[in-house]
């Protein structure tokens, strides 16, 4: 079978490196018929009663299986064509649909990035005449824990957007160690409260456990369910109710001494597939790290402030 598709493909190669064969052949046997007909009894072939003879009927038939033949290739030609041409077709639509993808996801992002930054200007201008009596109040003012949870809001808007989740299946948060101590939460945003501050930390199979012990900086498992095989997940009621299917995002924000921690977690739907090299680097190393630097400024803030 192997050699027939082989014997075909060069037949194949053949037919499309010399076009002129979709002419010529076709109108070979034709021709020979023709000719046949008006000088078959001058060159032999036909006797007088109009019979063809041993060498003409041979001609005739390599004639007729020539034309065979290359039915055969032409039409394998025509399939393969319209096979590619789909496949063609199919990549660019797809290609197409990435690219306006990308560019929404790229839009989102910058409005949003754009909208913190426009958010956290007005406010500083609006109090920059404040006297130097008033700076340290105004500092105080300034770095609301209102400022995490906004930013936390846009965060889950991006994360919406690229992967399709309503919000209400977006779960965020942003925990701390005060005064060296003890762990808290700064601000969380639908995060399933079955489990506490004490077990999140304490159970050695939690993501947020790998940062604080500095077994990694960042965990990203687009697919919860391969993080939970690593040991590096705990499905929480919500999570089962929705068959673990989701992805988890946990990231080292520590600024110096003050050390922070930022979750995102999915409910019921993925950020990427888990073997998205593509979608998991743009996320982890293009979009998110944007976000980090803003969530970095406002912890920096809240600690000077000594807001926490």
């Amino acid at each position: 079978m192997g050699d027939k598709k082989s014997r075909m493909r060069k037949w194949y190669d053949f037919y499309i490196d010399n076009l002129w064969l979709g002419i010529f052949v076709p109108a070979l046997s034709s021709a020979w018929l023709v000719l046949l007909q008006f000088f078959g009894s001058q060159w032999s072939f036909v006797d007088e009663r109009g019979v063809w003879n041993t060498p003409g009927k041979i001609i005739t038939v390599l004639f007729v299986f020539l034309h065979i033949v290359f039915s055969v290739v032409k039409s394998f030609a025509d399939k393969k064509n319209k096979t590619t041409g789909e496949r063609e077709q199919i990549m660019t639509e797809q290609e197409k649909q990435k690219s306006i993808q990308g560019q929404r996801v790229y839009r989102t992002l910058l409005e949003e990035l754009n909208g913190a930054s426009q958010a956290k200007l007005a406010y500083l201008e609006k109090n920059i005449s404040k006297s130097n009596e008033e700076t340290f109040d105004f500092v105080q003012a300034s770095t609301s824990k209102e400022h995490i949870r906004e930013l936390l809001n846009r965060i889950q808007s991006m994360v919406s957007e690229i992967s399709d989740l309503e919000k209400s299946k977006i779960g965020l948060s942003v925990i701390i160690l005060r005064n060296s101590k003890s762990w808290d939460w700064l601000e969380d945003i639908n995060i399933d409260d079955d489990l506490s501050i004490d077990e999140l930390i304490d159970n050695q199979n939690t993501a947020a456990r790998h940062i604080i012990d500095k077994k990694a900086q960042c965990i990203f498992w687009p697919d919860k369910r391969r993080g939970i095989e690593a040991q590096q997940f705990i499905a929480s009621e919500y999570d089962k109710e929705h068959g673990s299917m989701g992805s988890i995002y946990c990231k080292d924000i520590s600024i110096e001494e003050t050390r922070a921690i930022l979750t995102i977690t999915t409910y019921g739907g993925q950020i990427c597939d888990q073997d998205d090299s593509h979608k998991k680097t743009i996320f982890s190393r293009t979009i998110m790290p944007k976000f980090e630097t803003q969530l970095k400024i406002e912890i920096s803030l809240l600690q000077m402030a000594h807001v926490i």
